[in-house]
């Protein structure tokens, strides 16, 4: 199990976005072992990635989560901010159709039918949804 701890770096290493990202992490030893973690657990059995605030737009990464695709084990949880996110999600990643454990959310996902033609209303989504959505998959939006 991976371990999550609240500190500060002060010296923290940053890949700046010059278009070289992918040669730039793997000639840095440190994001290279930090990326070769990331990929163990992508395959493990039973994954679970949840991705916010991130397009797959750096390339290596994406890479790394297409191929990580092919463990039908792995889910992986993407929200977009827009509804036009679901598509820049998989021209990003270099796919046409989400597989059945790549879900994709996005905000209209989230509305349902007030009962007034002229309102919507958002979804609830606390925890108890959250774990609903991950336990029934696309059953949970119908």
């Amino acid at each position: 199990m991976s371990l999550v701890e609240k500190k500060v770096i002060n010296n923290s290493v940053i890949v700046p976005p010059n278009g070289v990202e992918g040669a730039d992490t793997f000639m840095n030893n440190h994001f290279h072992e930090m990326l070769r973690l990331f990929q163990l657990e992508l395959d493990k059995p039973q994954s679970i990635l949840i991705v916010l605030g991130f397009s797959f737009q750096d390339k290596h990464i994406a890479k790394m989560i297409t191929r990580a695709l092919a463990n039908p084990e792995l889910l992986i949880i993407a929200f977009g901010y827009s509804d036009e996110d679901k598509q820049t999600f998989l021209t990003n990643l270099n796919i046409k159709q989400a597989p059945n454990n790549l879900k994709i959310l996005i905000p209209s996902d989230f509305i349902v039918d007030s009962g007034n033609c002229d309102e919507k209303e958002l979804k609830n989504f606390t925890m108890k949804e959250f774990n609903a959505l991950i336990k029934l998959g696309d059953d949970y939006f119908e």
